[in-house]
């Protein structure tokens, strides 16, 4: 998550991390002090809620498509 976060010169708040295990990619990006999303089929959201804390996601997501809707990031009006 450093590295990433170097390489890119993004600060931890300029990021959401988007991973499909709490344990894994949840808690090292909240670690980092990313935000973090959850991807994953609609059984994922009502569980996340009984996560430990350092592996409970700020959102979750079924589709890479839902994110823009989460409103965290200003957009430029160009890319994908």
């Amino acid at each position: 998550f450093q590295v990433a976060m170097a390489k890119t010169g993004c600060e931890p708040d300029e990021i959401a991390f988007v991973g499909d295990s709490p344990a894994h990619d949840v808690a090292g990006a909240r670690a980092a002090g990313m935000r973090t999303i959850l991807i994953g089929d609609g059984a994922i959201a009502p569980l996340s809620a009984d996560l430990p804390a350092d592996t409970r996601p700020d959102a979750v997501v079924q589709e890479l498509s839902q994110i823009p809707r989460l409103g965290w990031f200003a957009t430029t009006g160009g890319g994908a």
